[in-house]
């Protein structure tokens, strides 16, 4: 069986999408590992990231097309649109989940075994109606029906979870195996980590029990003095849950930026995640994948 993690922070903006992308390329290209990828935020980030637009590859072939993000909108091939599709039904688990993929995802050459289920702006949208309209029960069994589907057809799934915490990130996070954490290295950072043990203080005294955390990813990392007085702090805070803080901080840099836009041809990894400087993001990326890859066992 498949292992399934949820990356997750209470704040946005903290590169929990590119970091997902990094792992997923990763477990893909040097582990071998068949990945899916849930695109669980309204922002769609991680479908833009591993997906090509189709305006831009006009004239193009079938296969690439079947491959584009919006192409899977018009289509009804979402998350979204498979959440309906299993509310509506009796039997959530007969919705086949792999209509609803994109395979493979990815830009990288070595990681072909990389697979999605691409996100939908209109999701918040969908889970505030559905919930008002007394669904919530039903949008959990969906969310857990999904995960045993693909638990047996896949070596690890991320899903990447929306920022904050609504009803849907809380299923997510109670049926998910473990959670991944990424935070930035300031104050703001300290905090996404102190309000997620404080959720799970109270709503486990209600019989509700979430995932356990299997460490920090420390992003857009410049190194600074107070950046490394809040690494310090962040590691404290996994020493205080059993945790060995994760190895190499990702760098704040503008080859992770390029790096999330969607290239055709695919590259090789090396070129998607090059050394410059004191950063080899090769480097850094696959220790990452590595040390993840081996608290999942």
């Amino acid at each position: 069986m498949g292992k399934v993690v949820a990356v997750f922070s209470a704040k946005g903006g903290v590169g929990k999408s590119t970091t997902v992308m990094m792992l997923a390329e990763a477990l893909s290209g040097f582990h071998g590992k068949k990945v899916l990828v849930i695109d669980a935020d309204p922002q769609a980030n991680i479908s833009l990231m591993m997906t090509p637009i189709t305006p831009k590859y006009e004239g193009v072939s079938d296969w690439l097309r079947n491959m584009c993000w919006d192409f899977a909108q018009r289509n009804k091939r979402t998350l979204v649109d498979f959440f309906v599709s299993a509310c509506r039904n009796a039997v959530p688990a007969s919705v086949d989940c792999a209509n609803y993929m994109i395979k493979p995802a990815s830009d990288v050459r070595e990681a072909r075994s990389v697979e999605l289920i691409p996100g939908n702006m209109e999701l918040a949208v969908f889970e505030t109606a559905f919930i008002e309209a007394g669904g919530q029960k039903k949008l959990a069994a969906a969310v857990q029906a999904l995960l045993q589907m693909v638990r047996s057809t896949h070596d690890v799934v991320l899903i990447d979870c929306s920022p904050g915490l609504s009803a849907l990130t809380l299923s997510w996070l109670e049926h998910t195996d473990v959670l991944l954490s990424p935070a930035t290295p300031n104050y703001l950072g300290i905090r996404s980590l102190a309000v997620f043990g404080r959720l799970r203080q109270l709503l486990e005294g209600e019989s509700r029990h979430f995932a356990p955390r299997i460490g920090t990813v420390i992003t857009l990392d410049s190194d600074t003095n107070e950046e490394r007085v809040a690494k310090r702090t962040i590691a404290a805070i996994d020493r205080s849950e059993g945790l060995i803080p994760l190895p190499m901080p990702v760098p704040r840099s503008p080859h992770l930026a390029f790096a999330a836009e969607y290239q055709f041809p695919p590259r090789r990894f090396e070129e998607k995640y090059p050394r410059t400087g004191n950063n080899d993001l090769t480097l850094i990326v696959r220790s990452l994948a590595a040390e993840v890859f081996k608290r999942l066992a």
